[in-house]
């Protein structure tokens, strides 16, 4: 979905988030597997120019779903000029 070379700039850990996110939506539960800091590897990938949105929330249970959307063109606007 995205070129190797911008694989390549990311963590290891960031790199094996976004992997799992590009298979399909992911929980909470899921990213902890990968990273304890899920969180902080997916406001990395964002500031990447990676659109991960929250597309569930279960607030009795506090699972959370991500999911890998397609970037917008702004973004790729963006990620052009740097």
């Amino acid at each position: 979905m995205f070129a190797v070379e911008e694989r390549r700039r990311l963590s290891a850990q960031c790199a094996a988030v976004l992997a799992r996110l590009e298979c399909g939506p992911a929980t909470n539960r899921d990213l902890a597997l990968i990273s304890l800091k899920y969180t902080s590897r997916i406001s990395d990938l964002r500031q990447a120019g990676y659109n991960v949105q929250v597309i569930a929330r279960n607030a009795r249970t506090g699972l959370t779903t991500y999911q890998l959307k397609p970037a917008t063109q702004p973004i790729l606007q963006l990620l052009a000029g740097l």
